[in-house]
């Protein structure tokens, strides 16, 4: 699944019981590319498992505004029309 689709699914609530639909939080702050699914699964859950301080430390390093990296999609007008396509994303990707 894509990081794209992802996005759409907390912005559109479509699973009632999240985190994201309970609490009305759905900002994209953060974000690793990785080219395989099970290596982005692995870190993840490596960062599910982290104490709050260092997911906070880990945000700010790169997004210190807490800005929604995702409204840079809603600038296009059919970013909800594909939800497979995918979107070129303005930030570097990440080294890994």
């Amino acid at each position: 699944m894509t990081l794209f689709r992802r996005t759409i699914e907390h912005k559109e609530k479509l699973f009632p019981s999240s985190f994201t639909a309970q609490y009305v939080y759905d900002m994209l702050v953060f974000y690793e590319e990785y080219s395989g699914v099970i290596s982005a699964k692995m870190r993840e859950k490596e960062i599910k498992g982290w104490r709050r301080e260092k997911k906070l430390k880990l945000i700010l390093a790169e997004n210190p505004n807490w800005e929604d990296l995702s409204l840079e999609w809603q600038e296009n007008p059919g970013w909800k029309l594909v939800p497979e396509a995918r979107p070129r994303l303005k930030r570097k990707p990440t080294q890994k």
